[in-house]
């Protein structure tokens, strides 16, 4: 039954109640031989009436959500992240004694990003403070079009970025001479910013360039490509989800409000099921407030399916023993594969485990799980030479579960300066780096080839030609304090390259191959130690000659 239905049928019922309001009060008057007939009429009136209180009840206990009920009215009410919230309202604070010339330097800036995972409270965050301080918001959505504006055929995006341009840029209204800041803009979901969004990115920075409100930008992901940019003119302000005990303390007191009986074992594992989501929780304790009595078995089988990303499930995997994380680790370790166990043992050292109370027993951990990164790693060469894929699942265990479980804690900063975050692992680049690199080599072993004057293998070149042809091609450019002969050289370089049919992409690649990591004289480019008024007029002969041999085909 739709709405419309619902309400016809529960107006027909009060017109039904009413009239048999007034046949009672009819009846009552005249009672000469309807004795009956009232009777039976008031039984239907109060059936009727019982109809409406039951209907009414019934859509109060469902329409009504815990989410929305115990949604946060101020910012008090708000769980977790309280030194961010203190960050964000000294920024709003302080804003309007900002100067609009000032360089964006730190928290000068004109902006603010927060970002967190969904459901942590920064949009809520942001309102609520803007309401506290007495701001007026203008709030944009992802759901709203907000690419430059344009044409008038553009409808609604030009509109909208226009009013948004006129929101940020006019000067506030008040009732002094002196200029006060009134309103804020609140642009939430910037890293969705795509398709309907054209240009949008860029016309946010430009907004924000030119503003004179505060502006508020929210999104999920931070490290996104998209807001790389963005990020350079705004102040950063990571949000984080609650943690277990500020959530449990909210949990508890939201049971006893709904008079829902729940043990401390429960709860836990109830917020362990849900990744600390609290409206999560809030959902699936409203689910089970029918009168019954919560207990840590039942809560145990309801988990959140979500989607762990590896940085996420890195933390799952050192994150210290509770209930069922065997299992999650070892779920975790068939959905990311190989790259989780490159995550542990990149990030294992840093870890300091949870039964450890000196150093000495820290290296005993940490040698322990030394040797199960070890031996996964001959399970993995083992997989990947003989193709027997039925110890996989030892090979997971091995690699990736038993050496977070060896080390399991908190995680410790090495050095000074460190963000305190599970690091990406290096050999990844370094593999990519050494793909380049064998990619550059074969391009370039081609050409020497196709030359016919040196007939060599790939490997052959690199290691007994390569530095000698690396000096020809640089040191005749070098200064001549360096032995070189800067502009008189080029020739001499375009010679050789002639010879051997190099290109000026291959002189580029040369230096990228052939360049040792360190630091110091000995490490550095050859090709850093050319002039760029040299390096210039090298790159102009090397088109020149390139059109001259184009016409000459």
């Amino acid at each position: 039954m739709n709405d419309s239905a619902k309400a016809d049928v529960k107006s027909s019922l009060q017109r039904l109640s009413e009239g048999l309001d007034l046949s009672s009060r009819s009846s009552a008057s005249n009672r000469v031989s309807g004795n009956k007939r009232a009777s039976s009429t008031e039984n239907l009136r109060i059936k009727v009436a019982r109809i409406l209180s039951n209907q009414h009840a019934t859509e109060d206990s469902v329409e009504r959500l815990w989410t929305d009920e115990f949604s946060p009215r101020t910012v008090t009410d708000l769980v977790g992240n309280s030194s961010a919230i203190n960050v964000l309202r000294s920024w709003l604070l302080q804003w309007s004694a900002r100067k609009f010339n000032v360089q964006l330097k730190g928290q000068d800036r004109k902006c603010i990003l927060i970002s967190g995972p969904p459901g942590v409270g920064k949009t809520t965050t942001a309102v609520l403070l803007c309401k506290e301080l007495g701001l007026q918001t203008l709030n944009i959505n992802a759901s709203d079009s907000r690419g430059k504006s344009g044409k008038v055929v553009d409808g609604i995006a030009g509109t909208l970025a226009s009013a948004v341009r006129e929101f940020v840029t006019n000067k506030c209204i008040g009732s002094d001479s002196e200029q006060t800041v009134r309103s804020a803009l609140i642009m939430d979901e910037v890293d969705g910013m795509a398709g309907g969004d054209r240009g949008g990115l860029s016309e946010l920075i430009d907004i924000i360039k030119q503003t004179r409100i505060p502006i508020i930008c929210i999104c999920n992901d931070r490290y996104s490509q998209k807001l790389k940019t963005l990020a350079n003119y705004c102040v950063d302000l990571p949000f984080q989800r609650p943690n277990k005990l500020q959530i449990r303390k909210y949990v508890v007191q939201l049971a006893n409000s709904k008079r829902l009986q729940i043990d401390q074992d429960s709860v836990d594992s109830l917020i362990e099921a849900n990744n600390n989501d609290l409206r999560s929780i809030i959902n699936q304790l409203q689910l089970w407030s029918m009168g019954a009595i919560l207990e840590s078995k039942e809560t145990s089988r309801v988990k959140k399916d979500v989607s762990l990303g590896v940085f996420q499930a890195i933390d799952v995997m050192f994150r210290p023993s509770v209930h069922g994380t065997l299992d999650a680790r070892l779920s975790l370790s068939f959905t990311h594969g190989d790259l989780l166990s490159l995550f542990v043992h990149e990030n294992y050292p840093c870890m300091r485990p949870k039964d450890s109370v000196s150093d000495l027993q820290r290296l005993v951990h940490m040698a322990a799980a030394a040797s199960r990164v070890s031996e996964g790693d001959v399970f993995a060469s083992t997989i990947s030479r003989t193709q027997n894929w039925s110890i996989l699942p030892s090979a997971n265990v091995i690699a990736s579960v038993l050496p977070s479980s060896a080390v399991s804690g908190a995680r410790e900063i090495s050095a000074q300066g460190e963000r305190n975050t599970h690091r990406f692992p290096s050999c990844l680049g370094r593999i990519s780096s050494k793909s380049k690199s064998q990619r550059l080599l074969h391009k370039t072993h081609m050409h020497v080839c196709a030359s016919g004057i040196l007939r060599t293998s790939a490997r052959e070149f690199c290691l007994r030609y390569m530095n000698l042809v690396r000096r020809l091609l640089t040191l005749p450019l070098f200064s001549e304090a360096r032995g070189g002969k800067e502009l008189a050289g080029v020739e001499n370089v375009l010679d050789f390259m002639h010879t051997y049919h190099f290109t000026r992409e291959d002189w580029d690649d040369i230096q990228i191959f052939t360049r040792l990591s360190g630091k110091g004289p000995l490490f550095e480019s050859p090709g850093a130690q050319i002039h760029t008024s040299v390096k210039a007029a090298f790159t102009r002969a090397c088109k020149h000659s390139l059109s001259l041999s184009t016409k000459a085909t």
